[in-house]
């Protein structure tokens, strides 16, 4: 199916750096080799929860998307159980450079209850940038329930949401279905849950809510391989690994 499009697939969800959290890391090589092994024509990078020094890796991070600006967008993903101005501003630097394009709520990475006055913080940054919001669901319960965003989505409906993980394989993905379906302002992401989830994604809510996302490189090939094995329309394959990608992220 992949050699037949005509489009850059993009993929919104990749990390970048150490994390003390999951005890992993990914490093230039291991990302921009993975990327263009599998021909990704542009990918989204945030930092992993649980950095020694978010300002530092943050500048790291700013390095590496200005070396690979033809493939390499942003995502913000700051732990909020700081100060409100030193989130504001971290925030604030890091959106004037103009490489940043989503912003991050890692319920379990920075545990972070979507319902707080600290979650918060990052729903007015969405607010105030006109970006979305991706939201880590699916291990981690309870912050990680993907319902646990309705408040948020029913108070910031200008704010497009993106649930990382869509619930997780067979786990809470039915929750993620409901609260999209219930929202034209949420999105799924698909990276680990299995292909018969995608495929049940699909027919429920449409290509239309559908993002494609790997997480770590070791994943990128399952994550497309699962969809190659789907009978999946050009205009579906499309709207999924490009279009949906596109309009959301403004890249």
């Amino acid at each position: 199916m992949f050699d037949k499009i005509d489009f850059k697939i993009i993929d919104i969800h990749n990390h970048y750096g150490a994390c003390n959290v999951f005890d992993v890391s990914v490093s230039e090589n291991d990302l921009i080799e993975n990327l263009d092994k599998y021909r990704i024509g542009k990918a989204i990078v945030q930092l992993f929860p649980g950095v020694n020094d978010y300002k530092s890796e943050n500048d790291k991070l700013i390095d590496l998307l200005k070396k690979h600006s033809n493939k390499l967008y942003g995502l913000i993903s700051i732990n909020p159980h700081i100060k409100e101005d030193d989130y504001n501003g971290e925030v604030d630097r890091l959106m004037k450079t103009g490489l940043f394009k989503c912003i991050k709520v890692h319920t379990i990475g920075h545990a972070v209850n979507p319902l707080s006055s600290d979650a918060d913080k990052i729903y007015k940054a969405a607010a105030k940038y006109d970006i979305p919001v991706m939201v880590h669901t699916g291990p981690g319960i309870p912050f990680a329930l993907p319902s646990m965003i309705r408040a948020a989505v029913k108070k910031y409906k200008e704010v497009n949401f993106i649930l990382a993980h869509a619930g997780g394989s067979q786990i809470y993905s039915p929750d993620a279905v409901l609260t999209a379906g219930d929202f034209d302002n949420v999105f799924l992401e698909t990276s680990w849950t299995s292909i018969d989830d995608k495929k049940w994604f699909l027919n429920t809510l449409g290509a239309e809510k559908i993002l494609f996302g790997s997480d770590m490189p070791e994943n990128l090939p399952v994550e497309l391989f699962q969809f190659e094995l789907m009978d999946i329309s050009i205009e579906d394959t499309e709207k999924i690994f490009n279009t949906n990608a596109t309009k959301l992220l403004k890249i």
